[in-house]
């Protein structure tokens, strides 16, 4: 019985050991997490619908996520999980990695695989002396221009160097036995220049930031729109924590809330009107609790400290876009994806207002928004049309009077991830603000006159329509020249300044 004890002891400690260790996961200085060791969030499944963010396993749960770690499990077929992070600039990846006896996997660097655990089967990888079966090794791989080179517990893997395209993302497969990834982090060449660059104290030259409501002006009122039926960048995600013993009958009935129970696990989404954090109960029961996202904060801020709006922040445009909502509004701004369920007399209501004389404005992804409604690319001004970097850039000021630039200078640097645009973006109908300099970047990207614009105005009837293609970064939207950027453009949607 003592035995016993002793041992059941050693385990619980062991396993409590585990679980702290992942707990306090950190990454190296100058590398970034890619991933949180709690779900597949920043991860998608090659071969499938499945939509990751939030969820704990894939659909067929040949990969789940366990006690900090990705685990790979026995199935039919090889299946490739993939950072849904694409890289082009040259990186280091760490991750570690245990494997049983029999197990079969590799990791994919931006898609030829390089094989990490072959050994039982077919020999490879026969030098390495360091490598332990059921146990943690560290796998470093190293990316420089189209070669990588890799090591196992400081030990060199074969090949020497591997070819890898240009571009690309950072998957594990899943083949045969069981496999476990952990403490993935990458530190990106650009990452690195920004980490040095951030050390350097940042003096924008800002205007009006504080005290951006001049006097006798009346305060206006937005519209924010952060919903996504495409891509969902982490800006939006709404934070929601869920009581570990909450069950999907638990929950009230309740307008916009959307519960699920999977095999299990329960999440939550709350897709109504956020202004501070929403906790759900069941009597004097604790639920879950749903924050705002970085969007909705930043803009909920920016209304405080300058006086100039009031923001309403929704995650349903159906519910919120409609002729006599929109008499209550001086202006929409949407950062969105996919295609907004709005009907088309919805449709009609916002190109109404806004040509009416009200403002419409978008950040980064509102390009990325209502493909299949012509109007709506007249509209916001262009279509995104991929994005060729994502890395630190510089950023060339054309108008360096207007409202959303003439706090920036004549240039400034920059790091986030950046789109090009395809028709009807068009000189002829917008009048640019700030482009890339080419000179910045290697890629060229696919436009041939190398016009890669980052924000602009137009007219839409008598509307003032803004959009800044920057903001897909959590650290793009505590920059101040940025908050001072979407100010300024406010300010003009408003028509307070051209």
């Amino acid at each position: 019985m003592t035995r016993f004890l002793s041992a059941l002891i050693l385990t619980l400690f062991a396993l409590a050991s585990t679980s702290q260790a992942q707990d306090a996961f950190k990454p190296d200085p100058g590398y970034r997490s890619l991933f949180n060791g709690k779900d597949l969030t920043g991860w998608v499944y090659k071969g499938s619908k499945d939509k990751l963010e939030g969820k704990t396993e894939t659909s067929d749960n040949r990969f789940h996520v366990k006690d900090g770690a990705i685990v790979c499990d026995l199935g039919k077929g090889i299946k490739d999980l993939y950072t849904a992070e694409s890289f082009e600039q040259d990186f280091v990846v760490k991750m570690e990695y245990r494997a049983g006896l029999k197990a079969d996997s590799g990791v994919y660097v931006r898609g030829p695989q390089l094989q990490i655990r072959d050994f039982a089967r077919r020999g490879e990888q026969k030098q390495l002396k360091n490598f332990k079966n059921d146990d943690w090794n560290l796998l470093v791989i190293t990316v420089k221009g189209t070669e990588s080179t890799a090591t196992l517990n400081g030990e060199a893997i074969t090949p020497a160097k591997m070819k890898v395209p240009a571009k690309g993302g950072v998957g594990l497969q899943a083949e045969s036995g069981k496999f476990e990834y952990r403490n993935i982090q990458i530190m990106v060449t650009a990452d690195k220049e920004k980490e040095k660059a951030d050390a350097a104290p940042v003096q924008p030259r800002i205007d009006s930031f504080v005290v951006a409501q001049a006097s006798g002006e009346t305060k206006k009122r937005v519209l924010l729109i952060t919903e996504s039926k495409g891509f969902v960048h982490s800006v939006v995600r709404r934070s929601v924590t869920v009581a570990k013993d909450a069950k999907a009958e638990d929950f009230p009935k309740m307008d916009q809330l959307e519960v699920k129970d999977n095999k299990g696990k329960v999440s939550v989404a709350y897709h109504g009107r956020l202004v501070k954090p929403l906790e759900i109960k069941a009597g004097d029961k604790s639920l879950a609790v749903i924050k705002p996202c970085l969007v909705e904060t930043t803009f909920m801020d920016l209304a405080a400290k300058t006086g100039l709006f009031d923001v309403v922040c929704s995650q349903n445009s159906r519910v919120e876009i409609s002729d006599e909502a929109l008499k209550t509004y001086d202006a929409v701004f949407f950062y969105t994806t996919g295609e907004l369920p709005l009907s088309e007399a919805q449709k009609s209501d916002l190109l109404s207002f806004i040509r009416k004389g009200k403002g419409f404005g978008g950040s980064h992804c509102a390009t990325d928004t209502f493909y299949k409604w012509k109007e709506y690319g007249e509209l916001i001004g262009g279509y995104f049309d991929g994005h060729p970097w994502h890395q630190k850039i510089r950023v060339i000021v054309e108008d360096k009077k207007h409202a959303a630039t003439k706090h920036l200078g004549d240039s400034f640097e920059i790091t986030d991830e950046i789109y090009q645009f395809r028709t009807p973006y068009s000189r002829e109908k917008l009048k640019v603000l700030m482009r890339m300099d080419m000179d910045s970047v290697k890629n060229p990207g696919k436009r041939a006159d190398k016009d890669n614009a980052l924000a602009w105005v137009h007219q839409f009837g008598k509307g003032n329509v803004f959009y800044t293609a920057l903001g897909h970064r959590e650290e793009v939207w505590a920059d101040p020249r940025f908050q001072q950027h979407v100010i300024g453009g406010l300010r003009f949607m408003f028509g307070m300044e051209k």
